[in-house]
C-alpha cells in the first residue's frame, strides 16, 4: 500500500502524509494539528504521531487512507492480496483512562464487509 510507511509527506500550511487524510485542515484554523510528522520512526526516516484534543467535548485524533464524511469514512486503498497478518509498530502514551483504536474495515463493491480492531490498552 502507498505510503503505508508514512515517508511521503506534502506541505501545506501544515505537513500532511501523502494519500492519508486527518482533521489537520480543520484544526489548522484554531492553532492544532494532531497529525504531525515524526522522525521517531521504527524504521525509516518518518513516522505518524497523532495527539487529542478535546473541542466542544469530541476528541478528535485519526487518520485514515479514506475520506472522512458526516457518514463516517468512505473510499480508501484497493488491495486485492490475501495476507493473514497486520504488523505495526507504535508507541502508545495513555493518561488517565485513555484509550485507543486501530481499526482495518474490509469493503466489496463499496459495502463494509468485514472489521478487524485492537483496541488499547487491553
Amino acid at each position: 500500500m502507498y505510503n503505508s510507511d508514512f515517508e511521503n509527506w506534502s506541505e501545506t500550511s501544515v505537513d500532511i502524509p501523502d494519500v492519508w487524510m486527518s482533521y489537520n485542515s480543520v484544526l489548522i484554523n484554531l492553532g492544532l494539528t494532531h497529525t504531525i510528522k515524526s522522525d521517531d520512526a521504527y524504521s525509516g526516516n518518518y513516522a505518524l504521531q497523532l495527539t487529542t484534543f478535546s473541542i466542544q467535548g469530541n476528541y478528535i485524533s485519526s487518520t485514515s487512507n479514506g475520506n472522512f464524511t458526516d457518514d463516517g469514512t468512505t473510499g480508501g486503498m484497493p488491495y486485492a492480496l490475501t495476507q493473514d497478518t497486520l504488523v505495526f509498530y507504535y508507541k502508545y502514551s495513555p493518561v488517565g483512562s485513555d484509550s485507543a483504536l486501530v481499526m482495518l474495515t474490509f469493503k466489496s463493491n463499496g459495502e463494509a464487509k468485514d472489521w478487524i480492531y485492537k483496541l488499547f490498552p487491553e
